[in-house]
C-alpha cells in the first residue's frame, strides 16, 4: 500500500538502517525511542501512526504506538513532538518500551508508519493489537522499516 517514496528512515538510536543501537533497548542506560525521518508523506493525511512489533514475538509484541500529526516530518530521539500522542503497548504503557528479547538470534521488529486521511480516535488504553488493526484498515499509505537486535 505505499506510494511512491512514501518512506520511513532511521535517524539516531540506529547503528544501521537495519540494526538498533543499544541506546534504544533495555541495555543500554535509558531505553531511549529512536529518531526516525518521515519522506514524503501523502498531501491529504490527517494523521499519522507509528507503530513497533516483534514479529519474532509468538503473539507479535506491540513495543510502541504513537498518533502524530499528519505535517510531521520525523521524530527526534527520545522525544515527544507537539501534538504526539503515544497509546497503550502490550506492556501496559503509553510509551516506547524497547527491545529486551532474550539471549540468542536476533529478532525482528517491524516499524510501520501509516498515513490516515481522518484523525484517530481511539482511547488511551485501548487494546494495542485492536489498534494497530484499526491503524491498518484506516491507513491510506504506509511505509516500513524492519530492523533487528539481538540481545548479549
Amino acid at each position: 500500500m505505499g506510494r511512491d517514496g512514501f518512506a520511513l528512515v532511521p535517524g539516531p538510536g540506529f547503528v544501521s538502517s537495519a540494526a538498533f543501537a543499544r541506546e534504544s533497548t533495555c541495555q543500554g542506560p535509558g531505553d531511549l525511542s529512536p529518531g526516525l525521518n518521515f519522506v514524503d508523506v501523502p498531501s491529504g493525511t490527517a494523521a499519522l501512526a507509528l507503530t513497533m512489533v516483534d514479529t519474532d514475538d509468538p503473539g507479535g509484541r506491540v513495543h510502541w504506538i504513537q498518533i502524530l500529526p499528519g505535517n510531521a516530518q520525523g521524530i527526534e530521539q527520545h522525544t515527544l513532538a507537539l501534538g504526539a500522542r503515544e497509546l497503550v503497548d502490550d506492556f501496559g504503557e503509553a510509551t516506547y518500551d524497547g527491545l529486551c528479547p532474550p539471549a540468542g538470534p536476533a529478532r525482528h521488529y517491524v516499524l510501520n508508519l501509516l498515513a490516515l486521511a481522518a484523525p484517530f480516535a481511539a482511547p488511551p488504553a485501548a487494546d494495542p493489537h485492536a489498534v494497530v488493526a484499526a491503524l491498518q484498515s484506516a491507513a491510506t499509505a504506509t511505509a516500513s522499516l524492519t530492523v533487528t537486535y539481538a540481545r548479549d
